[in-house]
């Protein structure tokens, strides 16, 4: 009797540790499904209150939680990516509000982005490691969903309707929302390829299937990048594991090419663009778009080297090439803005918690996931100008960095950073 009663004290202990775990989390991953879901569709005129009462929720939420543990602003003021944030947002403000600008430069926008980073700090700086993964993970699968099911309603009789691209009905415009749901997407076939996982590949499906929907080329690059890089970290040179994710990429193309509806929005547009730069493709025409961006990035380049150490200005690109807009690249933004050294501020944060993921990854299949996010951002950095943009690539940096701190505490191997 003893026994039995020993085993069912056991069993009692470990479920109200399991109820306690499931509660420090849901608040956790409702906030952080909040902020996904309404920076993807809410960040618009329509919406803009609704998404400024969202984000002022969570931060209020967040700032209580600090009162009750203040320690967690400690851990969150003294770590490295605080300092690097601040210096960062600093020269944003600096060259937007007091050097020469060539544009209005939109400081609310830039204020609210710093203050949800610090504000997801706080939440997950005391975070376990793999609960925080599972956190970002399962806020990414349902923020998917979300935005999917959001354009669904909003632009149903777009949607029938066919050869038509949807998204605009959420934030920015259709390349904004193929940007989301191609990041948001990303931890879905992780969880299936590596965890084996069904209903995320279901989740990975329909976001792939909106995000061609949207007509953006830049929706390609997210899922092949995505899709290979896992797979190789994964399945490394075994190629006789490689048979689902090239699968999944034939049928991805076959149907792009066998649907009219598809192939209007994004079919035709990827063919132009091959044979824009180089490819003999019978039937494609020279792509305006394709060539326009080319062009930018030859004057962006000589608009760098006018004021190559310290840059020329907040949207200094629009003036010095008469265009009226900016660069359509991150890296060339960057660098006729704020010259090498702004260039450099804000890349280094990047690099440096590639790095160590990239250490930790050969330990952890944990690290392969943000490692693989960071590299697909570097790489569609090149396509679109992020750094004013899209909060999300700020999100997954600090998921990064955070996992990185979090699992050197856990492990006790090195300094925290």
């Amino acid at each position: 009797m003893k026994g039995i009663e020993m085993q069912e004290y056991s069993h009692k202990k470990k479920s109200t540790r399991i109820r306690s775990k499931t509660r420090k989390k849901t608040p956790n991953l409702l906030l952080l499904f909040l902020i996904l879901f309404s920076s993807s569709v809410f960040y618009n005129e329509e919406h803009l209150k609704l998404y400024i009462g969202i984000a002022s929720f969570i931060c209020l939420y967040a700032y209580f939680r600090a009162i009750i543990r203040p320690t967690i602003i400690a851990h969150s003021i003294s770590n490295s990516f605080t300092g690097w944030l601040l210096i960062l947002f600093s020269i944003y403000f600096y060259y937007g509000l007091v050097l020469t600008k060539y544009s209005f430069f939109n400081s609310d926008y830039f204020l609210f982005t710093l203050i949800i980073i610090l504000v997801i700090q706080l939440l997950f700086i005391d975070v376990n490691h793999n609960t925080m993964i599972e956190v970002f993970t399962k806020s990414s699968a349902i923020g998917s969903l979300a935005v999917c099911g959001f354009i669904l309603i909003n632009e149903w009789d777009l949607i029938i309707s066919g050869g038509t691209r949807i998204g605009d009905s959420g934030s920015g415009n259709v390349n904004t929302v193929a940007m989301y749901l191609g990041l948001m997407s990303i931890p879905s076939i992780y969880k299936f390829l590596f965890e084996n996982k069904r209903f995320y590949l279901v989740v990975y499906i329909v976001s792939i299937a909106f995000m061609l929907m949207t007509g953006s080329k830049k929706a390609l690059i997210y899922i092949i990048l995505g899709l290979v890089i896992l797979s190789v970290q994964k399945n490394g040179i075994r190629l006789q594991r490689y048979i689902f994710p090239i699968l999944l990429a034939v049928g991805v193309i076959i149907l792009i090419l066998n649907n009219q509806f598809l192939y209007n929005i994004i079919g035709a547009r990827t063919m132009d663009f091959l044979a824009s730069i180089g490819f003999k493709i019978e039937g494609a025409h020279y792509s305006n778009s394709t060539s326009l961006r080319l062009s930018m990035y030859k004057l962006a380049f000589q608009a760098f080297m006018e004021n190559p150490i310290f840059g020329g200005g907040w949207f200094y690109f629009s003036a010095y090439s008469g265009l009226g807009t900016y660069s359509h690249n991150n890296y060339t933004e960057l660098l006729v803005n704020y010259g090498i050294v702004g260039f450099l501020i804000y890349y280094i944060m990047f690099f440096y918690v590639l790095l160590k993921l990239k250490k930790i990854s050969k330990l952890d299949n944990n690290a392969k996931l943000l490692s693989t996010m960071i590299i697909v951002i570097l790489v569609c950095d090149a396509a679109a100008v992020t750094f004013s943009l899209y909060l999300i690539n700020y999100i997954v940096l600090v998921f990064g960095f955070l996992y990185v701190r979090n699992y050197r505490i856990a492990n006790k191997s090195i300094d925290t950073p």
